[in-house]
């Protein structure tokens, strides 16, 4: 029987679930219960064998708390509900522009400032970012998890044989970070800091030493293998005007996708020194990317074959279905939804990898992954539909 699988086999006479290890025994048990509640009439269950197992060993969710706060309680429903579909790691996206929500102890300023942003009337969470600073007569938004909180939601997970993959932006996406520590923003040949467009300046040393701070104390609570730097969208303009920057691209005869490479890459071998790996959006494969880092593809199903011929590990997200931010009917009474359109039936119809991706290549795919980001989900009952 492979790993994670299970047989469940009723006769007249009894029930029987089967599994080799004690995670496919969870799983056969929560089918069980599936297989119970979905009797009308529930003194009586039909005889019938199933024998089951993951087609990929990665099953991931995503959950953006950056954008809306998710109290520890939600977190662990969420996490029950990713049990009950037999999925296995929890991508918790811990860090975007508009909010940091982990306690970092060699930096508290990142939670005390960087958690808490002033609420703008008419304003969408991710439009005029501004921290809320302690006087602040204006409304403010926020929250943060405290490391005992983490350890407590990583030992939920651990039973639900979840592991939680931790998410901390870097290089861009960043804009509340520079609300806390202005002294990372890029400058102009005056000294006069540019604008905060969330990118952390890339010849700044302090820069590599916060989020080296940072990531020391997220490899110590979190037990998993890959941590999560994000690397998408970044915005380069600063970069172009900063004249350190400029400098260290003339230098080392670099464009600004190889600045983003060379600074993806530091952080890579910081986390390959403490024996784990890095993982990214696709984004990090511009430039040159270290060979041993993998990346989750967000992009439309499409383009899969190219990517996998970067020869990274990847783990399939794919926004052709997976991102369940989408809309998922055309009633007028759908919730507002960020965009596109990815009702259930597409969802389960999609077939990860199509017959262009060479046979060589698919070994590269490590599974699937579905996101929720939250800029229109601002209650727990929303991210449950």
């Amino acid at each position: 029987m492979p790993d994670e699988g299970y047989e469940i086999d009723i006769s007249s006479n009894d029930i029987r679930i089967i599994a080799k290890e004690l995670q496919g025994l969870f799983y056969g048990i929560n089918t069980f219960i599936q297989l119970v509640s979905s009797q009308e009439n529930r003194s009586a269950l039909p005889n019938l064998y199933i024998n089951d197992y993951p087609r990929f060993g990665w099953r991931g969710m995503h959950l953006d708390v950056s954008r809306h706060f998710m109290p520890v309680s939600f977190v662990k429903k969420y996490i029950d509900i990713m049990a009950m579909y037999k999925l296995n790691v929890f991508h918790w996206h811990l860090v975007d522009g508009v909010g940091w929500r982990i306690e970092i102890k060699s930096h508290p300023k990142l939670t005390n400032i960087g958690a808490w942003r002033v609420v703008k009337e008419g304003k969408k969470p991710w439009e005029d970012i501004e921290a809320w600073k302690e006087g602040d007569s204006r409304p403010k938004y926020g929250g943060f998890y405290t490391q005992e909180e983490i350890k407590e939601v990583i030992s939920y997970a651990e039973k639900q044989f979840i592991i939680i993959l931790p998410e901390i932006e870097l290089p861009g996406h960043s804009d509340i970070v520079f609300d806390c520590y202005e002294d990372l923003l890029c400058k102009d040949s005056t000294g006069l800091a540019l604008k905060n467009i969330g990118v952390y300046c890339a010849s700044n040393p302090n820069s590599y030493k916060l989020l080296e701070d940072v990531i020391s104390e997220v490899i110590e609570l979190f037990p998993s293998t890959y941590i999560h730097i994000g690397g998408d969208e970044v915005s380069k303009g600063n970069w172009e005007k900063c004249a350190s920057c400029r400098k260290m691209m003339d230098k080392n005869d670099y464009d600004s996708h190889e600045l983003q490479s060379q600074f993806v890459k530091h952080i890579a071998k910081f986390i390959q020194s403490k024996q784990r790996i890095l993982i990214g959006w696709h984004e990090i494969t511009e430039g040159n990317l270290s060979p041993s880092s993998t990346i989750m593809y967000w992009h439309g199903i499409d383009g899969l074959p190219n990517i996998l011929k970067q020869n990274h590990p990847t783990v399939i997200a794919s926004g052709t279905s997976y991102y369940f931010d989408h809309y998922q009917s055309l009633s007028d009474y759908e919730p507002q939804a960020w965009g596109g359109f990815s009702p259930l039936r597409q969802v389960y119809d999609l077939e990860p990898l199509s017959p262009e991706i060479d046979e060589g290549l698919r070994s590269l795919v490590l599974g699937i992954h579905g996101q929720i980001w939250t800029e229109y989900m601002p209650t727990p009952s929303l991210v449950v539909y």
